[in-house]
């Protein structure tokens, strides 16, 4: 990618930050806590004396101890902690600061590192469009801008994929344990990964029995053993067993209600499970990303001509199988842009949106990849933007984003996101009146 154009995509990117002084969304507010009780305290708990006086909010968990930690699995708190890490030792430490920063490492830099990792793979025309489409043309956009962890866990799964393929083609140990490991911190970031690890697996036993040679297969699954392994630890720790989550133990009731069915709210699709991930406009996957059912459908043709690359065949059918567990969701996602479940899949529809370039030559399909590829960059812009923390209720663009654009609202500027806070904090002390 020419550097003129990478350094307008990281632009684009990180150009602005939605950040409201007296609103702490549900979701990055208890990993943001978890980040100050790992350096402070060196605990997991979220209502310690360290974070004690702010509100836990609703996506929590309790421990048979009695104690409250985040509802997710915890490996978003990592670059929160690393984020506090960094404010704490500041002159004025605040929470505005803290939490851009913490986006940052979790969001921002996974995001940039997959689009370069991505463009040195195949540094083509082709490329450039599908990247393009991928970070600004779908709800990857929002989530670069938020600590959800799904660009983390989409980065990591992705990533440790490639390093696999790497491996595999250059037959080195090494690179095997590297993606194994790589892939495998992407379940510690969203529990929703592991079940990518079956097309994988049953990419690299096939391999591996092509080859006669099952040295990759065996150190890609010690290397993924390593994160998974932490998780189970950390599991064991607060729930008093490796193989209880947090979901099992969540606070709140209408959680609680959700995750009891089926497996941690896993049952099968429902009209209006299908209706929510993929039709919505609050969460469909064809109004927040219609290029991606183009993407799939040119990836898919390309393995029926025998045209695709083992990765492609692989994160073609990682981007099913997790689009099929979407339907199969009972959670739709609260407060949410897109399909967010999905997002860690997404970056497996880079072959498909490069095949989509090709299109471009050809009148009719071209006219149409135009104005899907338009309108995804201009509702993903807005939300991504302004809010995106879309309350199901009504046409977002039309009801929420547009009319807050009309009014005069416009986003910070992530390089002038330092000294946005009004209030000045000592280790970030915030008091609970000023969070809504």
């Amino acid at each position: 990618m020419p550097r003129l154009l990478f350094a307008g995509l990281v632009f684009a990117l990180t150009g602005a930050s939605p950040y409201f002084a007296q609103f702490m969304n549900a979701n990055e507010r208890p990993r943001l806590l978890q980040g100050i009780a790992w350096v402070e305290e060196g605990t997991a708990a979220i209502d310690g004396p360290a974070t004690g006086h702010i509100p836990a909010g609703i996506d929590v968990s309790r421990t048979p101890a009695g104690k409250l930690v985040p509802n997710k699995p915890p490996g978003t708190t990592l670059p929160a902690a690393l984020a506090y890490s960094v404010v704490r030792g500041t002159e004025n430490p605040t929470l505005a600061n803290y939490t851009q920063l913490a986006r940052v490492f979790g969001g921002w830099l996974p995001m940039i590192l997959l689009v370069g990792f991505a463009w040195r793979r195949d540094p083509t025309g082709a490329s450039a469009f599908g990247l393009v489409a991928l970070a600004l043309a779908t709800p990857c956009l929002a989530y670069t801008r938020l600590l959800y962890g799904h660009v983390l866990a989409a980065t990591c799964l992705w990533g440790g994929v490639m390093l696999l393929e790497r491996a595999r083609a250059d037959r080195r140990v090494g690179w095997a344990v590297a993606g194994g490991l790589v892939a495998g911190a992407a379940v510690t970031v969203e529990y929703l990964a592991a079940f990518a690890g079956l097309p994988i697996g049953i990419w690299l036993v096939l391999d591996a029995r092509k080859r006669g040679s099952w040295s990759c297969l065996v150190a890609a699954f010690g290397g993924a053993c390593l994160p998974i392994a932490a998780l189970m630890f950390y599991q064991d720790a607060l729930f008093g067993s490796p193989w209880l989550t947090p979901y099992h133990f969540v606070v709140r009731e209408g959680f609680a209600e959700i995750h009891s069915q089926g497996l941690l709210g896993l049952t099968w699709p429902t009209g209006e499970s299908v209706f929510e991930h993929l039709l919505s406009p609050w969460g469909g996957l064809l109004y927040w990303a219609p290029l991606s059912v183009l993407a799939i459908a040119a990836s898919a043709r390309a393995i029926h001509k025998g045209d695709a690359e083992p990765t492609e065949r692989v994160g073609l059918a990682i981007v099913v199988m997790l689009l099929v567990l979407n339907l199969c969701l009972a959670q739709t996602g609260g407060w949410r842009v897109g399909p967010r479940y999905l997002i860690v899949a997404l970056p497996f529809l880079l072959p498909g949106l490069r095949r989509l370039h090709a299109w471009l030559r050809r009148p009719g399909w071209g006219a149409l990849v135009i104005a899907l590829l338009g309108w995804s960059l201009l509702v993903n812009f807005f939300a991504a933007g302004l809010f995106p923390h879309l309350v199901p209720e009504g046409n977002p663009l039309r009801d929420l984003l547009l009319p807050l654009w009309a009014e005069g609202l416009r986003p910070h500027s992530l390089w002038g996101a330092w000294g946005m806070g009004s209030v000045s904090y000592t280790h970030l002390t915030l008091p609970t009146s000023d969070l809504v």
